[in-house]
């Protein structure tokens, strides 16, 4: 048994505020409240267990933004649970429009969260959306 823990690299600002997720079948591990991540923008994702306690259940996974419930999810599988949160912090981080990118200039390089496209000077930027950006100075 094994904790199962999302990788949200490609989510920049998710963090996992609470996390009791495991690879088991056991009652006991079976509980609502699994795991919770909270993305920028005030949206959270929940992973839950219903019925809690019963081995016949499901493992439900629900995005809500802002107090409210955006979008749900059924899986029978903690990875396939783990897979569809990952894909879900992917989706609503890009929503926001929020990137992770890796810039260089002058042989200077740092991490930086940033809105698409903008960058604190001129150079290149590789991002967590796979593309590479060449930003120029403003006229």
């Amino acid at each position: 048994m094994n904790l199962v823990t999302p990788d949200l690299s490609t989510a920049p600002g998710a963090r996992v505020v609470v996390n009791s997720l495991y690879d088991s079948k056991d009652p006991g591990f079976l509980t609502q409240d699994l795991m919770l991540v909270e993305l920028p923008g005030g949206t959270y994702i929940d992973v839950s267990w219903f019925p809690e306690h019963d081995p016949s259940g499901s493992f439900v996974i629900t995005v809500f933004r802002n107090r409210k419930q955006v979008l749900d999810s059924e899986v029978r599988t903690a990875h396939e649970a783990m897979g569809i949160v990952e894909a879900l912090a992917s989706e609503f981080v890009a929503q926001l429009g929020i990137v992770s990118c890796s810039y260089s200039h002058s042989n200077i390089g740092m991490s930086y969260l940033s809105p698409v496209g903008v960058a604190p000077r001129p150079g290149i930027a590789s991002c967590s959306t796979g593309r590479i950006f060449q930003f120029h100075p403003a006229a």
